[in-house]
């Protein structure tokens, strides 16, 4: 099973399942793996560890399930809901637009019970920071900044209601600035009918785990 783009043909989609990026594909394909989903129905998936390459293009496109985030690349676009499309924008939008990435998905469970996941960026060997906000460790407190929302108080003094609407304000803020910030270098070919089997049922975001 290839780790990255190497040995992949075609300008597939790619969504984001248990840390790794995966094709949806036909049984008997080499080293698919077989995967009952969200919904109920059995999938045939190759995974990708890493995907590599210069952005020619980000859009936000609506779905049966909301807002999706399309990345395009030369050979495949990333398709990107929840969780993951807030993490590649934030990250994206203080990367050098005409260079190359590296996006690698994680999820795992820590010693204490605690389960991680997210994305990676890499741009000349450089993890790629947040643009919108900065993490005191030592406080454990954020400090934002490029007009992104403050939040009223800090995450856990919030109520339920205030975590939603922060969370909405947030995303409108994020989709319009992929809107107000085109790359005008599209150079990749998809099938947007596929959008729906492939996304936002496998990538949801729980808020309480929102680290705001």
């Amino acid at each position: 099973m290839p780790s990255v783009q190497s040995e992949f043909n075609g300008t597939p989609f790619l969504s984001i399942v248990g840390g790794k990026l995966v094709k949806k594909v036909e049984s008997g394909t080499p080293g698919a793996k077989e995967r009952v989903n969200k919904l109920g129905n059995t999938v045939y998936e190759v995974a990708f560890d890493a995907w590599r390459g210069i952005v020619k293009g980000w859009s936000i496109v609506d779905s049966d399930y909301g807002k999706t985030l399309h990345v395009n690349f030369d050979d495949v676009t990333l398709s990107l809901g929840g969780k993951s499309q807030s993490e590649f924008i934030k990250r994206f939008a203080g990367a050098v637009k005409d260079q190359e990435i590296t996006v690698k998905p994680y999820d795992f469970v820590t010693d204490d019970g605690k389960r991680k996941s997210g994305l990676t960026m890499v741009q000349n060997g450089e993890k790629l920071k947040d643009f919108f906000s900065d993490y005191d460790a030592e406080t454990h407190t954020f400090t934002y900044k490029n007009f992104y929302p403050v939040p009223p108080t800090s995450w856990d003094k919030m109520t339920e209601a205030q975590k939603k609407i922060y969370y909405i304000t947030t995303e409108e803020f994020l989709q319009t600035f992929v809107a107000n910030n085109p790359i005008n270098n599209i150079g990749s070919d998809t099938n947007d009918n596929d959008i729906d089997d492939i996304i936002s049922k496998e990538d949801t975001v729980d808020l309480n785990s929102v680290p705001f």
